[in-house]
């Protein structure tokens, strides 16, 4: 049995391959209330054609990108989850500290915060995510 997000991936994966091959053969099937201007070459000559701008599926790790997708957006999920736990300074110091990489000294000036309440709070926040992203990871696994 495989994983949700690996099937997830080859499910992706096979409808584009799909749209891309539909799109290269002459006279594909068009999609209902898609319009064949679409496939009419712009009038400005300096335009890249479309064919042209369509990324080649070989050229791309599509498992390192939808990796490192799925783990930003279980991130996100996780962070969202737990701000109900800390309250909005905490979140801040956070975000500042861990996704806008301000230097320590920085935020805690900011803020009105000592430099090791700073560290201290980044510490419980970031160990609240990381429970947060096991537990929403064991829950996929069951699935």
């Amino acid at each position: 049995m495989c994983r949700f997000k690996t099937w997830l991936l080859n499910q992706t994966s096979w409808r584009i391959k799909d749209q891309l091959r539909k799109r290269a053969r002459p006279g594909g099937s068009l999609a209902q209330g898609e319009s064949r201007e679409l496939g009419k070459p712009h009038s400005d000559p300096d335009r890249t054609a479309t064919g042209e701008r369509v990324i080649d599926p070989g050229s791309v790790d599509l498992d390192a990108l939808f990796e490192t997708e799925w783990r930003t957006n279980l991130l996100a999920l996780a962070l969202e989850r737990v701000k109900a736990h800390f309250t909005l300074k905490q979140i801040q110091i956070f975000d500042l500290l861990v996704n806008q990489e301000w230097a320590g000294a920085e935020v805690a000036s900011a803020l009105g915060a000592s430099l090791a309440n700073v560290y201290v709070t980044k510490h419980r926040v970031a160990a609240a995510v990381k429970r947060e992203v096991q537990h929403l990871e064991r829950a996929m696994e069951k699935r």
